[in-house]
């Protein structure tokens, strides 16, 4: 389990550094195309990872300060109530991301699609969407219930609860980063085939 956090943590801070990001970002909106339409759906997906990481950062900030022994009950209270509000922004990422009005992770949502399917040829091919669960952190998205979450830092015994937990979590996203962006980089390949082979008409 140590090896993989560490792992995991590696790969995330070869993602912060910018060595292992979705190539030729441009502007998704004027994608065009199944495959090119793919990969922009794709991106999306990954710049909602990618900030939903950067929360579960800073909760995981926030309990390690709160678990270090040199803050009161009052610090911590505070504490709390910004750990609150960044959940809650996990949340509403949850509930509200979406491409073109389909939803990325809500699969409760009208319009959720497990996997992303790309018509090539007389091929299909297929990748699951990103598998993101709140309830690993205990949350209901659907009410916004926070009463059992398992991230909270109001004392040092749960603080260094949050931390296992917040690695857990980093842990799944940079899973499914790594995931989509091996698809997304097999797509890059075959829209280029087909550009190159379209030159030739």
């Amino acid at each position: 389990m140590h090896k993989k956090i560490q792992s995991s943590a590696m790969f995330l801070m070869m993602l912060l550094a910018g060595l292992l990001v979705f190539p030729g970002r441009g502007n998704p909106q004027g994608a065009s195309g199944p495959v090119a339409e793919s990969r922009a759906v794709l991106q999306a997906a990954d710049i909602h990872l990618a900030v939903m990481t950067d929360i579960l950062q800073k909760i995981r900030a926030l309990a390690v300060r709160a678990a270090n022994g040199t803050y009161n009950a009052k610090d911590r209270e505070l504490m709390e109530l910004e750990c609150r509000e960044l959940l809650k922004e996990i949340v509403r990422i949850w509930n509200t991301a979406a491409w073109k009005g389909t939803p990325l992770f809500n699969s409760r949502a009208s319009g959720w699609k497990k996997s992303l399917d790309v018509p090539v040829g007389a091929q299909t091919l297929s990748v699951e969407m990103p598998r993101v669960s709140l309830d690993e952190l205990g949350i209901n998205p659907a009410k916004e219930d926070y009463a059992r979450s398992r991230a909270s830092v109001v004392t040092g015994e749960q603080a260094n609860r949050t931390i296992g937990v917040m690695d857990e979590q980093i842990s799944r996203l940079a899973a499914e980063r790594a995931r989509l962006r091996a698809f997304f980089i097999r797509l890059g390949f075959i829209e280029r085939l087909q550009d190159s082979l379209a030159a030739l008409r």
